[in-house]
């Protein structure tokens, strides 16, 4: 189930990232920028997205209470997804896809033209797969200063939205 972010979810989402990017980045980074971006993951940082942006996750029961499988963030007023992560068990299971479109529904982009993203090397496909097509290289600055290569990524969206 695909609802809104609560602040308790804060709590579980900094281990669903940390498990997304070091099972799903690692083909494409290297282990001490993995390590370096993986530090950055705490509480905090998730309630202030929650804040001032709209933040959904994707929520399951399990035989021992809910289980987060992803999460993902739009800055609706800025058109911009700023996040899409799946857990690992999750992956390739229409999590991700699922996700994405509710993301591009969400009621603060009503009405945007298009929206854009910097997507991870490794995540490029999906996203071209999903109609957004490739802008140019650019980087993500982590909290330690390094730097990320990704892809600058942009998708059109159908008029009268």
């Amino acid at each position: 189930m695909i609802r809104v972010a609560k602040p308790e979810d804060a709590e579980l989402l900094p281990a669903l990232q940390r498990a997304s990017v070091l099972a799903q980045c690692a083909s494409v980074y290297s282990a001490v920028q993995l390590a370096e971006w993986a530090a950055s993951f705490v509480p905090d940082s998730y309630r202030i997205m929650m804040d001032t942006r709209q933040m959904l996750v994707d929520e399951v029961e399990d035989g021992g209470g809910r289980v987060l499988r992803a999460f993902g963030v739009i800055d609706a007023r800025h058109a911009r997804i700023n996040a899409l992560y799946v857990a690992p068990a999750a992956a390739g299971k229409g999590v991700g896809r699922a996700l994405l479109a509710a993301l591009e529904a969400a009621p603060g982009a009503s009405g945007v033209g298009e929206l854009r993203l910097s997507a991870t090397l490794n995540a490029v496909g999906f996203y071209e797969a999903h109609g957004y097509e490739r802008c140019g290289a650019t980087t993500h600055r982590l909290a330690s200063g390094a730097e990320l290569a990704c892809e600058s990524m942009r998708k059109v969206l159908g008029f009268g939205r």
